[in-house]
């Protein structure tokens, strides 16, 4: 079977090649690896081997079409500045195939729909943050794990690091949202920060400022500035929905000096920064007060790393996890899912779908039923 052109370019960019480096790793032109992802050439028998080496990617893969589809209709991008073309293409590549496998799953299982309120757009963004809160039966308790939260409410949630190390890209997040059969979903993705749940936390809420906020912008037509002006905005929400006003000015009475913010973050799951930010926000302490508690702050190095940061338990997504395990403890088999996959065009390697659906490494290998062909010897 001839392979698909824009399946390579998927799994080029996957494996964080441009277009030289990788020609330059097959011995081959540039053009002449443009012609393949163009179907204009098919590659030599050995040519093709060398790409599923280099790729690590499977025939299946390159060979079979995408069964399901999509309609991308606004992303919200927060990469680094020195994100390029390839390390955004990489991402976005990436939360593609995150959704093709939502979708394989959604024949299997009933995934929760999404369900957000409909607010008033001359609210404030205080008060609709206080009405998604009252809205998701919240009420004004602090938030231990918004993964949960968001998943809860069919938000779609990953992270993810370039697979195989090509690339050191540093994304903040971004959230994608897309209609797929007539459904609008959001697709959340945000840097695997391994060191500090508090900044992920507030990433996460930020994501979701974008959510309530702007799901009716096109943030690829704003300018800079006005792009500027929404994070802006998206900022204010988590903080906002994070630390609701009421209850964070009463916690605020007893704050003496830095150090009680380390109890607050204890509480309220939110980095000592942020919350400065937020109680400069508010008036509960003045522009000085804040300059004042920034410079310690900065003294003691918390900008890189603040206290509790390796302590306070850091969570991960879980629904294509729990997902996975219902279909495998009951009775679908890792074989059947890995031939399901490649039916529907989806056949990657194991470990690289574990990186796609933040699942713990080797997660598959616990429900591989394969047993090595050997035998033990009967007696004469």
């Amino acid at each position: 079977m001839k392979i698909i052109g824009e399946k390579l370019k998927t799994a080029r960019i996957l494996a964080g090649y441009t277009l030289s480096e990788l020609a330059d790793v097959l011995g081959i032109t540039k053009q002449a690896l443009s012609q393949y992802e163009n179907n204009d050439t098919e590659p030599k028998f050995d040519i093709y081997l060398k790409l599923l080496k280099t790729l690590q990617c499977k025939n299946e893969f390159l060979t079979t079409p995408y069964t399901f589809s999509f309609e991308t209709q606004n992303t919200f991008f927060r990469a680094s500045a020195a994100a390029d073309a390839i390390e955004k293409r990489n991402q976005e590549v990436k939360t593609d195939l995150v959704l093709y496998l939502y979708e394989f799953l959604c024949e299997y299982l009933e995934l929760p729909k999404l369900n957000l309120p409909d607010l008033d757009n001359d609210l404030s963004i205080e008060e609709k943050s206080n009405q998604l809160r009252n809205y998701w039966k919240i009420s004004n308790k602090p938030i231990k794990n918004i993964i949960n939260v968001l998943e809860h409410n069919g938000i779609i949630v990953s992270s993810f690091n370039p697979l195989y190390g090509r690339l050191n890209y540093k994304i903040d997040g971004y959230t994608q949202q897309v209609r797929i059969k007539n459904n609008k979903l959001f697709c959340v993705i945000v840097e695997d920060y391994k060191e500090s749940w508090a900044r992920k936390n507030f990433s996460l809420a930020h994501e979701l400022g974008h959510i309530i906020l702007h799901n009716s912008y096109n943030y690829s037509e704003l300018s800079k500035s006005e792009q500027n002006q929404l994070e802006n905005e998206a900022n204010l929400f988590a903080s906002a929905f994070l630390l609701p006003k009421d209850e964070f000015i009463e916690d605020m009475k007893s704050v003496r000096s830095l150090n009680d913010f380390v109890r607050l973050k204890q509480k309220w799951f939110v980095s000592i920064g942020a919350m400065l930010i937020r109680a400069k926000q508010l008036g509960i302490i003045t522009n000085d007060e804040y300059l004042k508690y920034i410079k310690n702050y900065s003294y003691h190095r918390y900008r890189k790393n603040e206290p509790l940061d390796n302590v306070i338990q850091i969570y991960k997504p879980s629904l294509f996890k729990f997902s996975l395990e219902m279909l495998f403890e009951n009775g679908y088999t890792v074989e059947e899912f890995e031939q399901d996959l490649s039916e529907r065009g989806l056949g990657l390697p194991l470990n690289q779908i574990e990186e796609l659906l933040c699942l713990d490494e080797g997660f598959f290998d616990k429900y591989n039923n394969k047993r090595p062909i050997i035998r033990f010897k009967k007696e004469n």
